[in-house]
């Protein structure tokens, strides 16, 4: 009985709907009741009691079945960004080997123009010159003939 009174008293007391003077004639009206009212009055008290038990414990089985669905969906969105993490780098290392490579290729390619480019210099430098021009002529004699 206690606790129901104590219940109705912090119900009113919290309730928005229930204003001070219906609290007070709440109190008055359990104070005023017979014990046949009284009984049913617990019995009805119990009743909501064991309703409100069963809603909260339903309130916290759907709520643990939301966080278990949070964490699980939140482990795949890390799992997800773990995996475009592991692509963009395989994909910047991919890019990275094939730039280095095109530079090695470009460095080659440049020392191979300089050797052609050194020995055809060398070349002209080395070989003998005939005429009077740093050409062979005609025939390889070194006379040649015009005619008019």
């Amino acid at each position: 009985m206690l606790r129901a009174r104590a219940w109705l008293q912090e119900h009113d007391a919290t309730s928005v709907k229930v204003t001070p003077e219906e609290a007070k004639e709440h109190q008055a009206e359990l104070a005023n009741l017979s014990a046949k009212q009284m009984k049913l009055f617990l019995l009805k008290f119990q009743h909501e009691e064991e309703i409100r038990q069963q809603e909260h414990a339903a309130f916290n089985l759907q709520r643990q079945g939301d966080v278990q669905r949070a964490m699980a969906m939140n482990q795949q969105l890390k799992q997800s960004y773990a995996n475009v993490n592991a692509d963009a780098n395989q994909a910047a290392a991919t890019a990275e080997s094939s730039i280095t490579q095109q530079q090695q290729f470009a460095q080659q390619d440049g020392l191979q123009k300089s050797d052609a480019r050194a020995s055809t210099v060398n070349n002209l430098l080395t070989r003998p010159i005939v005429g009077g021009y740093g050409y062979g002529g005609f025939g390889g004699g070194g006379v040649h003939y015009h005619f008019y």
